[in-house]
């Protein structure tokens, strides 16, 4: 399954680069496929509904910022909890943050020295993804 993953991984991150939104279809699809790896995975009863937390937070950041936060990401993180479980899904969001965070804060201090307002600078999300899963699969790796 983490083959399906990284190609919606992948599709995720090239449209919000290229169109700043993820289709339907490959949420659709993707999210189906998904669903068959959540109802054959371990993960059951409590443990597999939070692992749905932070989509549904990205969700009612993207309401509560009246759309300054993509819904697409929060159907990405939705749709990621079907594949990776509650652990895996938080860590990914957790390592993500911290990735997107870091290049926010890099771009803003850029943006500084340059006399540039960078606080208008729209940033997609998924692509800082990628590398928070290839170090999810490392330390997989690494520690199986």
């Amino acid at each position: 399954m983490e083959l399906i993953y990284s190609i919606f991984l992948l599709m995720s991150a090239w449209y919000d680069l290229k169109i700043k939104k993820i289709p339907l279809w490959t949420l659709g699809v993707f999210g189906c496929a998904g669903l068959l790896s959540l109802f054959s995975g371990t993960e059951n009863g409590w443990a597999g509904m939070a692992a749905f937390l932070p989509g549904i937070l990205l969700l009612l950041l993207t309401v509560c910022t009246g759309g300054a936060a993509g819904a697409g990401d929060g159907c990405f993180f939705i749709v990621s909890a079907c594949y990776l479980g509650l652990s895996q899904t938080v860590t990914l969001f957790i390592c993500s943050v911290l990735f997107c965070g870091t290049c926010s804060l890099g771009m803003a201090a850029w943006g500084f020295t340059h006399g540039i307002n960078a606080g208008k600078m729209r940033l997609p999300f998924i692509p800082f993804v990628i590398p928070a899963w290839l170090w999810l699969m490392f330390c997989r790796i690494a520690v199986g």
